[in-house]
């Protein structure tokens, strides 16, 4: 189970009953939790400006910062910035990605997280197709992008 937290009885149990396979599974467990990892990834969706002629790109706005991870971790580093609106039961040791944050600002995430130790280990970006057929782009979604970034923090 998850929760399970009593690794040093159930090691002398099975060295009791000579169970040496068991006893390397749990060697392996005990190893494995005690290097915890937590996770946190953030998306949001933005939206480009093209300048005139289309010849400069620039970032206009963010519409909502995403945050998936366990809750206990989000509500560590976010604190009363995390929208917990659409999952307000959720238990502290469970996975959602049902939160997200109060503000619009990226670079503020970024900065709770590095505070928290969390380090960026992956990113990936879908970005707007700017090759169309007509001279002139006249659609907003045209211009709509989403990114995802991965922090990760070892205890």
């Amino acid at each position: 189970p998850e929760e399970f937290t009593d690794w040093r009885s159930l090691l002398s149990e099975a060295r009791y009953w000579g169970l040496s396979v068991v006893e390397r599974i749990i060697r392996d467990a005990m190893n494995a939790s005690s290097t915890a990892v937590s996770t946190i990834t953030i998306g949001y969706h933005g939206t480009l400006a093209a300048g005139r002629g289309g010849f400069e790109v620039n970032f206009r706005r963010v519409d909502r910062i995403m945050i998936c991870g366990k809750a206990r971790a989000c509500r560590e580093v976010f604190g009363r910035f995390l929208n917990e609106t659409r999952d307000w039961n959720m238990d502290s040791q469970r996975y959602t990605s049902r939160f997200y944050l109060t503000h619009q600002f990226v670079e503020q995430a970024f900065d709770a997280l590095a505070a928290k130790r969390y380090k960026l280990v992956s990113s990936n970006c879908s970005g707007p197709s700017l090759s169309h057929a007509k001279n002139v782009v006249e659609d907003e979604p045209s211009f709509a992008h989403y990114r995802q970034h991965v922090f990760t923090r070892y205890m």
